[in-house]
């Protein structure tokens, strides 16, 4: 069988967490890319907390991603190409198209282009072997022969991001919007509100119509104590907060009883420019 070419069989996920010693764990310790003490400090962390044992590896230190998915495609006797430009010159738009981004992303796969003549499919991978590769080959291309080409997370996401850029920034613009239209940032004002904005501006140019003077003082003078207020709101506030603030000291014992699965999960946004 030529490398890089294969008929589509069912096969096992790399990443299972059935066994404790797994697949990719192997691989990696054959290779010499990491040790066993290495490998069962990942398998350890993968119990407590779950997640892929590869991106533990590398969350660790322990192997660059590069690596790792360079020996994922040695294991599998599959070609490895790496960078987005090299990924998109392969691609064919109108072909990648026709399918929904949440798929690819779920799925981790990039249909590139299918040949007629030969009957040939080829699609980009970030989990080679998996059983989700299966479902979606099976769902979108049973009986059509595979050409896979392993590529690394990363490139996959951003080779994603690139072609279907338009539709994510919409969706994420308008997502809500479409959501919930009265929850999103696109009806800022109820119809009440209009109606009473509405009124002051018309009060407004009217006053300044009969007696523009007597009209500027008053509008002076009622955001000077909507001011005040304001300030005198946050300082009482912060008084009152500090008077209760108080010291809470944590034993180590209690923060070794802490199970990762029962704390609470936050979404940390981070500006990046």
């Amino acid at each position: 069988m030529a490398k890089g070419w294969e008929m589509h069989m069912a096969s096992s996920s790399i990443y299972g967490t059935a066994s404790k010693r797994s697949l990719i764990g192997s691989i990696l310790v054959e290779k010499g890319y990491i040790t066993e003490e290495q490998l069962k400090e990942a398998l350890e962390y993968q119990e407590k907390s779950g997640g892929r044992l590869g991106w533990i590896l590398a969350s660790l230190g322990y192997i660059r991603r590069i690596d790792l998915y360079r020996a994922l495609a040695e294991h599998f006797n599959l070609p490895f190409l790496l960078g987005t430009e090299k990924i998109l010159m392969q691609i064919n738009a109108e072909f990648i198209k026709g399918f929904e981004v949440q798929e690819l992303i779920r799925y981790e796969v990039i249909p590139a282009n299918l040949d007629k003549y030969t009957n040939t499919v080829k699609l980009f991978v970030s989990n080679p072997g998996s059983i989700e590769l299966d479902e979606f080959i099976n769902r979108h291309f049973s009986g059509y022969k595979t050409e896979l080409v392993v590529i690394t997370d990363l490139d996959l996401i951003k080779t994603l991001e690139y072609i279907y850029k338009d539709l994510l920034i919409d969706k994420a613009i308008k997502g809500l919007f479409y959501l919930s239209p009265e929850y999103s940032a696109s009806l800022v004002f109820s119809k009440m509100q209009v109606l009473f904005m509405g009124f002051v501006l018309f009060s407004v140019l009217i006053g300044l119509y009969i007696n523009a003077v007597f009209t500027l003082i008053t509008i002076i003078g009622i955001a000077q104590v909507f001011y005040l207020l304001s300030i005198g709101f946050k300082l009482v506030v912060s008084i009152a907060g500090a008077k209760s603030e108080m010291e809470q000291f944590i034993t180590e014992e209690e923060v070794k009883a802490l199970k990762d699965d029962e704390l609470p999960v936050y979404t940390i946004l981070v500006p990046v420019y």
